[in-house]
């Protein structure tokens, strides 16, 4: 995102857990693009390349929605196993800037 992404006035990081699932969400002002549903995977040489690749690979589920006004949404969800002691309310996070 540091190589591809323009300079955008505003952003928003979110992390939750929600029904056993870890869920990230970046909004951000920057340059529309259109992500492609599967990138092929990268050189082992290339020095770029491998953003949406990584996302795709580690996350179940990657979502790029972009909204009329041009916000872009970037939804990552991560399947957990939770541990029963670990099956209590957490507190979600929130990173602006």
């Amino acid at each position: 995102m540091i190589d591809h992404g323009a300079p955008a006035s505003g952003y928003q990081v979110s992390v939750s857990i929600e029904q056993a699932c870890c869920v990230i969400r970046i909004t951000h002002n920057g340059r529309h693009f259109t992500p492609t549903i599967a990138p092929p995977r990268p050189a082992p040489d290339s020095e770029s390349g491998r953003g949406i690749f990584l996302m795709h690979a580690l996350m179940d589920e990657v979502v790029f929605d972009v909204e009329p006004d041009g916000r872009t949404t970037v939804l990552l969800v991560k399947r957990l196993c939770l541990l029963p002691a670990a099956k209590r309310p957490l507190t979600p996070a929130v990173a602006s800037g």
